[in-house]
């Protein structure tokens, strides 16, 4: 039904079919009736009930109120706030003002009013912004100092070790010229000897898939399936210590207990020589330990009788003439190799455990770790 809002009666609304309101109790009336579909207020009624400001807050609340009314009116634009504010400005001097004011006084002021509100919102924006602002400068400051502190302690320990390194190369040659010692660098922070049963050494050349999962599931196949303890210790690069995020499960070499460096699984940034001594002295008597060597070269660093080491590559060319295939993990068939599972993340853990432990290279391994 379509309602026309007309200071006085219009015969001529209802004949065309619509249904003539006169007062403001009528119009809030039709505003909540569920078949109001049109609503056209003229500008006699607006002029009489309504300020520009609040006409346009009115259509505004019954779009709102009721979304099925379309309304409209020939009094003034939604947006005639642009154009009072115009003529207003174009007013040139206090006569004009005054009688821009007597004609229309309602319309004056409501215009005023709004400019004001306008102006009080703006500026409480406008402090709140610039605080804000301001405290974001000060947290930058800070941060800025922050790096530079980090930059110029990261500068002097690089200047430092740089020193130490000469000095350990100046003290190598002496020893070695003077005595007849043929002392290697490389291999002169190396761990001799250890306390396990069987150290499995895998020496991580280039990545291969699924291989911490293998590594994972290894040690839950000796825990479950044979009944012993099996620790891991994965070796990431120097300063690395963002990579930590990628085992949650492991206790951080600078973040632990004496406990945890005995009978944890650990995270190391770079080969740690005095930490990888406490580990291989195995105080707890745990057989197996996994070394998962990923700090980048070809050196091994744990060396023993009862060490078995596995070089990891994604292509066996990486290794150039190396000949032992079945010291190799990789995608080649000729080495060992992790076969895809389609659809693993929907198995249970259960069948995870049956399709790992049925691989030919996780026989393999154990096998090799059990072997004395």
């Amino acid at each position: 039904m379509k309602y026309v809002a007309c200071k006085t009666f219009d015969s001529a609304v209802v004949i065309d079919g619509s249904s003539c309101i006169t007062t403001i109790q009528e119009l809030y009336t039709c505003v909540v009736d569920k078949h109001t579909t049109e609503l056209f207020i003229r500008h006699d009624f607006a002029n009489e009930y309504f300020t520009p400001s609040s006409l346009s807050q009115f259509i505004k609340d019954v779009k709102r109120v009721n979304s099925q009314i379309s309304v409209d009116t020939d009094a003034m634009s939604v947006d005639f706030m642009v154009e009072q504010v115009k003529r207003l400005h174009g007013l040139r001097d206090t006569s004009e003002f005054i009688y821009a004011l007597e004609k229309n006084p309602r319309e004056m002021f409501s215009t005023l009013h709004e400019l004001c509100n306008f102006y009080v919102s703006a500026y409480s924006e406008t402090l709140e912004a610039n605080n804000k602002v301001s405290t974001q400068h000060l947290k930058i400051a800070t941060l800025q100092r922050q790096l530079e502190q980090k930059t110029k302690a990261y500068e002097e320990l690089l200047a430092r070790d740089r020193e130490l390194e000469n000095k350990l190369h100046i003290l190598v040659s002496r020893i070695n010229y003077q005595y007849g010692h043929n002392i290697n660098m490389d291999t002169l922070l190396d761990a001799y000897g250890n306390r396990y049963d069987k150290i499995l050494y895998v020496k991580e050349i280039t990545r291969v898939h699924y291989f911490d999962t293998f590594v994972y599931y290894l040690q839950e196949i000796m825990r479950t399936l044979y009944g012993v303890p099996c620790r891991l210790v994965v070796m990431e690069p120097f300063y690395a210590y963002d990579e930590a995020d990628l085992y949650p499960d492991l206790k951080r070499s600078w973040d632990m207990t004496a406990e945890d460096v005995y009978s944890s699984d650990i995270f190391m940034a770079g080969y740690q020589p005095k930490l990888m001594e406490d580990i291989l002295k195995n105080p707890s008597n745990i057989r197996y330990l996994i070394i998962l060597d990923r700090a980048g070269g070809f050196q091994v660093h744990v060396h023993g009788e009862n060490v078995e080491t596995l070089y990891c590559v994604s292509d066996v060319n990486d290794l150039g003439n190396f000949k032992y295939m079945d010291r190799v993990v990789s995608y080649s068939t000729e080495t060992l190799n992790i076969p895809h599972i389609a659809d693993f993340d929907s198995k249970t853990n259960e069948e995870k455990v049956g399709l790992y432990s049925s691989m030919p290279i996780m026989r393999s391994i154990i096998d090799l770790m059990e072997s004395r």
